[in-house]
């Protein structure tokens, strides 16, 4: 096509953008290349925008929200109760955290998003879904998934991870 290469091909093709054509073009592809990896280096900003619910664990806030969205922390049932209790009843005290920590954030379950579930043992999987599927407005069903895991203390059975809309 030419008979020589256009004079900005050896500079565009130094800048790693693989234009050989049109002098513009590569300067703008570099300079949205450039400003954007000048951005990811930056260090983290404060954001005032987001609020986290305080809590007496120094390692996470029950609840986080940011842009309309909530986000809960992982939740278990009742850890005073773990002895005495199975997958049904711990799915059912767990939930109702979750209905208090959502009216907390404004919120309810006909708003939940996204729901992440663990539970120590998939032949758990029925009873627990059983609960689910009463808890869970059938005209709001979120995004879900749910798959078996190890759990911080033994007799944890199951643990949810909400994100809901404001």
């Amino acid at each position: 096509f030419f008979s020589s290469p256009p004079h900005n091909m050896h500079r565009t093709a130094r800048l790693g953008l693989g234009l050989a054509f049109g002098c513009t073009a590569g300067y703008a592809m570099r300079q949205r290349f450039l400003a954007a990896k000048e951005a990811a280096t930056e260090a983290p900003k404060a954001v005032s925008d987001i609020v986290r619910f305080p809590s007496a664990d120094p390692r996470m806030s029950p609840i986080v929200i940011h842009n309309g969205l909530i986000y809960l922390s992982g939740q278990v049932p009742d850890l005073t109760k773990l002895d005495e209790s199975d997958i049904t009843a711990q799915t059912w005290q767990t939930l109702a955290k979750v209905d208090d920590l959502l009216a907390q954030a404004g919120s309810s379950k006909q708003r939940v998003l996204s729901a992440t579930i663990w539970i120590k043992d998939m032949k758990d999987f029925a009873a627990m879904n059983k609960v689910w599927c009463e808890w869970v407005d059938p005209e709001c069903k979120p995004a879900r998934a749910c798959v078996e895991a190890p759990m911080a203390k033994p007799g944890i059975l199951f643990e949810v991870m909400i994100v809901a809309a404001k």
